[in-house]
């Protein structure tokens, strides 16, 4: 068998794969949208449109743990387990307001020993 039949066959091979696959996402969004028919299956355009600008994977939860793990790394060593759990909820929940003076309240009445080590009222 030379290479001419060889890349004939592949070819051939490649056509009938395509064929036994179906229509593409793609495909199927570019008829339904052609034909007018988002009005008579408006869910089923819906979900299309939903896979098709599906991303194909998510790199958002490997860029906080990549985020994550310097700061492991560096404070592993230093500090026990759950001081670094608490730096991680701080670091992971950043966007959220926090009341200063509630904290420093709430830090204050954690302990007689910092009641009477800080100006409290």
């Amino acid at each position: 068998m030379d290479s001419d039949d060889e890349s004939s066959n592949y070819e051939k091979s490649i056509e009938e794969n395509n064929k036994n696959d179906g229509p593409t996402t793609l495909e199927i969004m570019h008829l339904l949208s052609t034909h007018d028919l988002k009005s008579a299956f408006p869910n089923l355009y819906l979900a299309y449109q939903g896979l098709y600008t599906m991303p194909t994977s998510s790199a958002s939860a490997e860029r906080s743990v990549s985020k994550v793990k310097p700061i492991k790394t560096r404070l592993r060593s230093t500090m026990g387990q759950s001081k670094l759990e608490s730096l991680l909820i701080l670091y992971c929940e950043r966007d959220k307001k926090i009341n200063i003076e509630d904290a420093i309240n709430t830090f204050g009445n954690s302990s007689s020993l910092l009641k009477k080590c800080l100006i409290y009222s």
